[in-house]
C-alpha cells in the first residue's frame, strides 16, 4: 500500500522525536495497530480524534499534519475538520481562550453577547467550560475575536499564548502602517477620489486590521 501525506507527515515526525511506534501508541491512546496503518497508508483517511492525539504526544500543531495531510486544503474541507476538532475539544480550554481574549481586547460579556445576539448566561456558560456551543457560533465569536478557530481549538497554543500573539501581531501591523511612507502618499492621492472608493478602501483596511485581532470600534 503506498504512503499517504498525511502517514508519511506523521511518521517523519515521530522519528524525528525518536520515539518508537509502541511508544507512542502507549501515550496517545491510539493503538500500534492503527498508527502503523497510518504510517504505512493502509488508513487512508484517519480520524480527526487520532491524529490529533498523535499530534498531542509528538508536541506537533494539529493545523500543520492537516496542511500536510491535504485535510484543510478547501473551505469546505476546513470548516468540516475544524467542526470535528471543535466538538472533540475540552471545553474548559475552549472557555478559558475565549475569555481571556476577549478580556485583552476590553469587551465586556455583555457588550460580547450583545453583538453576538445571544443571552449573556450562553456566553457566561461557554467561557466558564460547562458545554460547547452550537459550531455556527463558536464560528461567529472565532470572527469577532479576529482569531481563526483552528487557534482555538489546537491545544498546541495556550490561552497565555494567544494573547501574547494577537497583541504582538497587533503591535506589528499598526508599527507597519505607520511607518509606511507608500501607504501615506497613497492615501494622500486618494484626498481626490470618490467617496465610494474612499469607503471601499476604509472597508478593505477594516477587514485587514480585524484579521489582525484589532478593534475598529474606534
Amino acid at each position: 500500500m503506498a504512503e499517504t501525506a498525511i502517514g508519511k507527515f506523521l511518521k517523519a515526525a515521530r522519528e524525528a522525536a525518536g520515539m518508537k511506534k509502541w511508544a507512542l501508541a502507549e501515550k496517545s491512546g491510539v493503538s500500534h495497530t492503527e498508527i502503523h496503518r497510518i504510517e504505512n497508508g493502509d488508513r487512508k483517511n484517519p480520524s480527526i480524534k487520532n491524529i490529533k492525539a498523535i499530534c498531542k504526544v509528538l508536541n506537533i500543531p494539529i493545523e500543520e499534519a492537516l496542511k500536510a495531510g491535504g485535510y484543510i486544503s478547501n473551505a469546505t474541507d476546513y470548516d468540516s475538520y475544524m467542526k470535528e476538532l471543535y466538538f472533540d475539544s475540552d471545553p474548559r480550554i475552549i472557555g478559558e481562550k475565549i475569555k481571556k481574549i476577549r478580556e485583552s481586547k476590553g469587551i465586556t460579556l455583555s457588550d460580547f453577547a450583545l453583538n453576538l445576539n445571544i443571552p449573556i448566561q450562553t456566553l457566561v456558560s461557554l467561557e466558564n467550560g460547562e458545554a460547547l456551543c452550537e459550531y455556527g457560533l463558536f464560528s461567529r465569536i472565532s470572527y469577532e475575536l479576529g482569531v481563526p478557530v483552528i487557534k482555538l481549538v489546537s491545544e498546541a497554543e495556550s490561552a497565555d499564548d494567544l494573547v501574547r500573539s494577537t497583541k504582538s501581531k497587533g503591535d506589528e501591523l499598526l508599527e507597519g502602517l505607520s511607518k509606511s511612507e507608500e501607504l501615506v502618499r497613497t492615501l494622500f492621492r486618494a484626498k481626490d477620489v470618490s467617496k465610494e472608493t474612499m469607503d471601499q478602501m476604509a472597508t478593505y483596511i477594516k477587514f485587514l486590521l480585524e484579521q489582525q485581532g484589532i478593534s475598529t470600534d474606534d
